[in-house]
């Protein structure tokens, strides 16, 4: 059993899951379906654009206590510098103990993969733990699990051949918290 997104982290927190405008959308439509739940907001936000006035009220919105942001195929699409802003700006602004969990492209898998418009050198990391750590931290947050896609596969469907072969393997999914002042 994975513990990359333990069950604890979404009965104590509000959940923020963040994303372009038409992503959100169709997302929202999507949770419709399921139980109403109070305790997970939809935010619309290009994290291209190095300020986050939405996400700022959101956060001031809210009553002090945790928050799980949680962003999946964002960052491929997001300038490193962009992400590295939004990381530091999340890293001020989220109570601690807050967590963030993203996934994104390994270096070297596909590296062109989001290169348009404002986003020049789209956001990568490579496999090394130690280096996505030092990255995390330098931003003021901290890696408290990472695991890459080609471990999720073969964790979640280990007899591969049954689907076709090696399972996805170009990504890493990765929770941070928000280091206690």
């Amino acid at each position: 059993r994975s513990t990359l997104f333990p069950y604890t982290t979404l009965f104590r927190s509000k959940v923020l899951e963040c994303d372009q405008q038409n992503a959100i959308h169709t997302k929202q439509q999507l949770s419709k379906r399921w139980k109403p739940s109070d305790y997970v907001g939809y935010l619309p936000i290009d994290l291209n654009d190095h300020a986050w006035p939405e996400l700022a009220h959101w956060l001031e919105q809210r009553p002090v206590g945790k928050t799980l942001v949680v962003m999946e195929g964002v960052s491929p699409y997001v300038d490193e510098n962009g992400i590295r802003q939004f990381f530091l700006f999340t890293a001020a602004k989220l109570t601690p103990g807050s967590q963030i969990a993203y996934d994104f492209k390994l270096r070297g898998a596909n590296d062109a993969l989001g290169r348009v418009g404002r986003t020049q050198k789209p956001f990568r990391l490579p496999h090394a733990i130690d280096e996505v750590t030092a990255f995390h931290q330098g931003c003021g947050l901290q890696l408290t699990n990472m695991e890459q896609s080609t471990d999720l596969c073969l964790r979640l469907l280990p007899d591969q051949t049954k689907y076709g072969g090696p399972g996805f393997s170009e990504d890493a999914l990765v929770l941070l918290e928000r280091r206690r002042a």
